[in-house]
C-alpha cells in the first residue's frame, strides 16, 4: 500500500501548489511574466548532483510542461562502493513563470542495484534490476528576461520506494593466500526492499519552442 499512499500524498500536494499559484496576490504582471506565461509549451531540463541516504547522488531530468501539467524522463545515480543506476518516467504539476518556479512530480521507474565484493576478497560483485516509485519536489529561479532560452538554477528533494526485492545466491571460487588450496564457497546477496531519501542542486535551462 505504500506507494498508493505515496502517489496520493504527490498529487493533493500538487492540487494544493497550483490552487496557491492560481489564487496569490494580483497585481501588474511584468511584460517578461507576460511573455513568459504566453508560451503554452515549455521544455526544462537540468542536472545535478547531492546526497542521499544510500550516498552521493547524481541525476538529470527533463520535462515537456503542457500549461501546468509536465512529463519527461529522469535518471539517477547513487552509492559509492555499493551504487545504483537507473531512471524511470515522472509526471506531474508545476508553475511556469517570473522567476521561481516549483515542481511536484510522481515517478515510476526502475534501478540496477551493483553490490561490490569484500575487499581482499575473491568474491565477485553481483547485480539485480529492482523496480520503485517515488516523487520529486524541486523548485527553481530563473532569470527574469523574456528568452527563448533561460538558464534556471534550483534543488531538488526526492524518495524512491523500491516495489521488490530478492535474494541471489552465489557461489564462487576462492584461494587461501598462504597455502594456495581453493575450495567453493557460497554467498547470499540482497537487493532492494530499501527507500532513499534525497537532495541535490541542479542547473539547467528552460526552453520555450513554441
Amino acid at each position: 500500500m505504500k506507494p498508493f499512499v505515496l502517489a496520493s500524498t504527490i498529487l493533493a500536494v500538487s492540487l494544493s501548489v497550483v490552487a496557491a499559484r492560481a489564487d496569490g496576490p494580483t497585481g501588474e504582471v511584468t511584460e517578461s511574466e507576460l511573455s513568459h506565461a504566453e508560451k503554452p509549451v515549455q521544455i526544462h531540463v537540468d542536472v545535478g548532483a547531492g546526497a542521499s541516504t544510500y550516498g552521493i547522488n547524481l541525476g538529470a531530468i527533463g520535462l515537456v510542461k503542457l500549461g501546468a501539467f509536465e512529463l519527461g524522463p529522469a535518471l539517477n545515480f547513487s552509492g559509492l562502493f555499493d551504487s545504483k543506476l537507473g531512471g524511470g518516467v515522472a509526471l506531474g504539476v508545476g508553475t511556469q513563470g517570473c522567476c521561481v518556479n516549483v515542481d511536484v512530480l510522481a515517478e515510476l521507474g526502475a534501478n540496477g542495484y551493483w553490490l561490490a565484493g569484500p575487499l581482499l576478497s575473491d568474491e565477485p560483485a553481483s547485480s539485480a534490476t529492482i523496480p520503485y516509485a517515488g516523487g520529486r519536489f524541486g523548485i527553481r529561479w530563473t532569470p527574469p528576461r523574456p528568452r527563448v532560452v533561460r538558464f534556471s538554477l534550483g534543488a531538488w528533494l526526492y524518495v524512491q520506494y523500491d516495489l521488490d526485492s530478492t535474494n541471489k545466491l552465489e557461489t564462487y571460487s576462492s584461494t587461501n593466500w598462504f597455502s594456495g588450496a581453493t575450495r567453493q564457497e557460497t554467498t547470499v546477496k540482497h537487493f532492494g526492499g530499501q527507500t532513499e531519501v534525497g537532495a541535490r542542486l541542479a542547473f539547467g535551462f528552460d526552453v520555450s519552442p513554441f
